[in-house]
């Protein structure tokens, strides 16, 4: 089985819509596109994963017990791979 390498990484901008946070999510490729993916409420925890950058090996990789990571990761592997 051949692993596939994706060279992009996952973004995240947190803007505020009517009442509540959410955060937009953005497929950063290697040279310098943004791809809309999804918008899902904040979280202080995919927040914090994303706002910097991560990329999707890494991101689709992880393991936690907090819920909105989760749900993050599943989402993003669905899209990606």
């Amino acid at each position: 089985m051949e692993e596939t390498v994706i060279k992009c990484s996952v973004a995240g901008i947190k803007r505020k819509d009517g009442g509540h946070w959410v955060v937009d999510y953005y497929l950063n490729s290697p040279n310098q596109e943004e791809k809309y993916i999804f918008t899902k409420n904040y979280s202080r925890g995919t927040y914090g994963l994303v706002k910097g950058g991560i990329s999707v090996q890494r991101l689709v990789r992880i393991k936690s017990p907090n819920k909105s990571v989760m749900k993050l990761v599943k989402s993003v592997a669905l899209m990606v791979l």
